[in-house]
């Protein structure tokens, strides 16, 4: 449908930038790069949630648990 055709693509690249920023966490949580990779992954949940595609909740608590995870690599 549609909906599905419109949505899918915005669903699809929060996804990937979620899996980057872990990567980057888990890779190297001090460098730069993985801050900046964290920032893109939780703008585009908020985009997603602004538009619809994912409830915001949700996106509030990826965005947490991302968060979370990248301070707890940092100070270990």
């Amino acid at each position: 449908t549609h909906k599905t055709a419109v949505n899918k693509p915005v669903r699809t690249r929060a996804r990937t930038k979620v899996v980057d920023a872990r990567n980057a966490i888990a890779a190297d949580a001090n460098a730069e790069d993985t801050d900046n990779k964290v920032k893109e992954a939780i703008s585009a949940l908020s985009v997603a949630a602004r538009k619809g595609v994912i409830h915001p909740n949700n996106a509030s608590r990826r965005a947490s648990r991302l968060v979370k995870t990248a301070n707890a690599a940092k100070n270990s």
